[in-house]
């Protein structure tokens, strides 16, 4: 009997590849809080608090964590293009795998399709233009991501000595901004504005909301020539962290298809840390591979031309 082609085995995968990228994402940012970490250790019993020690002290631990940070971004961009990258071709794979079984000649193009997909998705061409006209690149994000905690350090360096706190007081406030396993709360906000919450919660957004939209991508492109595939079904992750949007999706019955089920080219875009998945909604297994003896053998039906232009896509 033949399987239904379901991308279960991608959304696994996908989910799984989330708790590793989290946990990859803290560690770069632990990696650089320990470093501050080796620093005070170097500290002890040394008297920071002259003016020309805490200077060059100072300069010198801010030029390591801006270095650091800038290469910390050029880590991130390079795993999110491999997540990126992963997950579109789990994709593509299960969706050849499934045609494999009717013996469709598909395939071929697979690597192409999941490049461009990746492509579309990191240099911004899949949201179009922003308000200004300018567009939105991967590589733009983690730089303003990059660059706002390198704000946030200086103001910490300048706030101390303003406050003439020692080197060692300085760093060790720096260690705890860094830390990933600190939640940050309001009272450091009143002193370092946009330092709440946990330093790498927006790199790991950045890398959550790209995987997630290339995954769903490569559901479209692989469905979008499919004959067979009516529409998309849309499906929650189906636990108390599920928005109102995406429960609406879930239970919406706007285009006669089915409870959930999205015409293939009106599926809305999936929003930030999305977790959601679309699976497709299609005739019988029997009648799929009924139709397609039909085209094997030169018999027209309702499929036949839908399935000559699908096995030239792939």
């Amino acid at each position: 009997m033949a399987n239904r082609l379901t991308f279960s085995k991608s959304y696994g995968l996908r989910l799984d590849l989330d708790d590793q990228e989290k946990a990859r994402i803290a560690q770069m940012y632990t990696d650089i809080s320990n470093n501050v970490g080796s620093q005070i250790q170097m500290l002890q019993g040394i008297d920071t608090r002259t003016a020309y020690y805490q200077q060059i002290f100072l300069n010198d631990l801010q030029q390591q964590l801006n270095s650091e940070l800038v290469q910390l971004g050029r880590n991130l961009e390079g795993q999110i293009t491999m997540d990126a990258h992963y997950v579109a071709g789990n994709v593509l794979q299960e969706n050849v795998q499934w045609a494999q079984q009717f013996n469709l000649p598909i395939g071929a193009r697979t690597a192409t399709v999941r490049t461009d997909i990746v492509a579309s998705v990191l240099n911004g061409k899949l949201y179009g233009p922003l308000p200004d006209g300018s567009n939105w690149t991967l590589s733009k994000a983690i730089w303003n991501t990059t660059e706002h905690t390198q704000k946030t350090i200086e103001s910490i360096i300048a706030e101390g000595i303003a406050r003439n706190a020692s080197a060692l007081d300085i760093a060790r406030q720096l260690e705890y901004f860094i830390d990933p396993s600190k939640r940050k709360d309001y009272d450091i906000s009143e002193v370092y504005p946009g330092a709440t919450g946990v330093i790498d919660y927006n790199a790991f957004r950045l890398a959550r909301t790209a995987v997630s939209h290339a995954y769903q991508q490569a559901i479209l492109r692989a469905t979008e020539k499919n004959p067979f595939v009516e529409g998309l079904q849309w499906h929650t992750a189906g636990d108390h962290r599920v928005c109102e949007i995406c429960n609406e999706y879930e239970e919406q019955d706007a285009y006669d298809l089915g409870v959930g089920v999205f015409p293939k080219d009106e599926v809305p875009m999936d929003h930030p840390m999305g977790r959601c998945t679309l699976i497709p909604v299609m005739p019988s297994m029997d009648d799929i591979a009924d139709a397609i003896a039909n085209w094997i053998n030169g018999e027209e039906d309702a499929y036949t031309s839908g399935l000559d232009e699908y096995s030239n896509y792939f």
